[in-house]
């Protein structure tokens, strides 16, 4: 058994029977045997149209395809709520794209500080380094010295 309709609004005739239209009131089908099915696909209009989507053949019954198919359970005021809502994040998430921007020219510029300060560290530990070398090669001087005079001193 097949159920038939056209998908277009018009009604198509074939073999004395009638093809409904897409819409009707009582949702109609044509119900028809695979024989008689056969036979009928095989006019060339009928073909043509088959090829072309503008008849719809199920082997399920209106009733289970009405099952399967999908109802809409929104209403036009809903989805513009929706919309609207989603067009709010939209704008939101676009306020905070100049944020993400700053938050990385900061990063950027707090990378480059740090560099800085290391580099100014390593220079000043570069200079002290020196400095006490400075201090300790004139401590050695004096410690020197003072033997020196300790052993001049040790002779008179």
């Amino acid at each position: 058994m097949k159920y038939v309709k056209s998908t277009t609004q018009k009604e198509w005739v074939a073999l004395g029977k009638v093809i409904p239209a897409c819409i009707t009131k009582d949702n109609r089908y044509l119900k028809i045997e695979d024989a008689e099915w056969t036979k009928m696909s095989e006019i060339p209009v009928i073909k043509a149209l088959i090829k072309s989507g503008g008849i719809f053949v199920s082997d399920k019954t209106p009733t289970d395809l009405q099952e399967s198919s999908t109802e809409l359970k929104v209403t036009n005021a809903e989805l513009k709520a929706e919309i609207a809502q989603l067009k709010a994040q939209l704008s939101a998430q676009k306020d905070t794209s100049g944020l993400e921007a700053k938050v990385t020219e900061l990063q950027a510029l707090l990378a480059d500080k740090e560099k800085e300060v290391t580099e100014l560290l390593a220079a000043k530990e570069t200079e002290v380094e020196a400095l006490k070398q400075e201090a300790l090669a004139e401590l050695a001087k004096k410690d020197e010295e003072i033997a020196k005079l300790k052993k001049k001193a040790g002779r008179e």
